[in-house]
């Protein structure tokens, strides 16, 4: 913003601002999908799992169903897994995006020369 002329600034920075509101929306519909996707499929892997467990298990043979106390863990571990993975995804992006602005932004103090601070 600081080279931009004064009779532009509004829309460098409207431009700005929606930059930032679309990255927000966009990176918080990716990361929940990243995290949901992992819970929904661990839930599911865990869940056949146990069912497969507690049918070994059974001897009356019809299908057997874990518990429920089973079935609040799996649901408990599914969501930590979900949200670990969209954490890790997160920090994988800002990893990038630091990368991104320490080779591309490069600021002299010649450039500053002239700029008015207020």
């Amino acid at each position: 913003m600081a080279k931009v002329a004064e009779t532009e600034s509004g829309v460098a920075a409207s431009l700005r601002n929606t930059g930032q509101q679309v990255g927000g929306s966009i990176g918080l519909a990716v990361l929940g999908t990243v995290a949901f996707t992992v819970a929904a499929n661990s839930a599911r892997a865990a869940a056949a799992r146990a069912a497969a467990t507690a049918g070994r298990a059974s001897h009356v043979g019809r299908p057997a169903r874990p518990g429920s106390v089973a079935l609040t863990g799996i649901y408990h571990h599914a969501l930590a897994a979900g949200y670990a993975r969209g954490f890790l995804v997160a920090a994988g992006i800002m990893l990038l995006a630091l990368v991104i602005t320490v080779a591309t932004i490069r600021i002299r103090r010649s450039d500053l020369a002239g700029v008015n601070p207020i």
